[in-house]
């Protein structure tokens, strides 16, 4: 966040906005969600009264108007940490290759692959968002099978998707609504068989979320879009990173 959207200080975030950041923040805007909650409720973060009006829903009661809430992409934030405790806490480490280290992996993998999910559904006409069946299904692709074979699964679910719509004639959310069953298809009879899925590249540019775990935290690099997670491939990495910039 402090990279994407901080000032020099390190102390202030400005209104989160993946549009207008060089490099994606995160692949999904709930994995953004995610974070800016996690920070707000450990206290690491607090609502910045820079924010601007419309930053904060508001409700009417006797006494006059009341805050009721605030929308997390149109608030600034102040940080509740020192600059050099900021400084020192972007420095590379890693974390144990635990139960807790797998989870950042497989949480990751499934924002991925659903960024590409979305992107390519918007891009073939099916651009209703992804519910929760169809993440549901990802989290079970990407718990077998790298985030690269996920996207393989994807574009395949997708391009049968596509083709059933224009020989049956499906309307956009029949055709829409195929996806999770299409999807969950394909992994079960890959599965059932002992099918070896492809392995396709990253798409688009890695988000600094994506690139700071991988790199600083997991220390997996690239293998964190190619390998399939696993405690055993979080310890065969390596146990210490070159200092910054080195």
């Amino acid at each position: 966040m402090l990279r994407a959207a901080g000032d020099e200080t390190c102390t202030f975030i400005d209104r989160v906005d993946q549009s207008t950041s060089k490099q994606p923040i995160a692949p999904t805007e709930e994995y953004i969600r995610e974070m800016l909650l996690e920070l707000w409720n450990c206290g690491a973060i607090y609502v910045s009264d820079e924010s601007e009006v419309e930053a904060f829903g508001v409700e009417q009661h006797a006494d006059g108007l009341r805050v009721k809430g605030v929308y997390i992409f149109k608030t600034c934030w102040n940080v509740c940490v020192t600059g050099a405790t900021v400084i020192e806490m972007m420095r590379p480490r890693q974390i144990e290759p635990d139960a807790d280290a797998l989870s950042f992996w497989i949480d990751m993998s499934v924002s991925e692959a659903l960024a590409y999910l979305n992107n390519e559904r918007a891009r073939v006409g099916l651009d209703a968002p992804s519910g929760e069946k169809t993440t549901a299904i990802i989290r079970m692709i990407v718990e077998k099978y790298s985030t690269a074979e996920a996207v393989f699964f994807i574009w395949v679910t997708l391009r049968d998707v596509v083709y059933a719509r224009e020989s049956k004639r499906l309307n956009r959310v029949h055709a829409a609504n195929c996806i999770p069953v299409y999807l969950s298809s394909k992994f079960e009879k890959y599965m059932s068989e002992g099918w070896e899925p492809k392995s396709y590249n990253r798409f688009g540019a890695q988000s600094l979320a994506s690139d700071i775990l991988y790199n600083n935290v997991l220390g997996l690099r690239g293998d964190g879009f190619t390998k399939r997670p696993s405690l055993e491939a979080l310890g065969r990495t390596d146990k210490v990173l070159p200092p910054p910039n080195e």
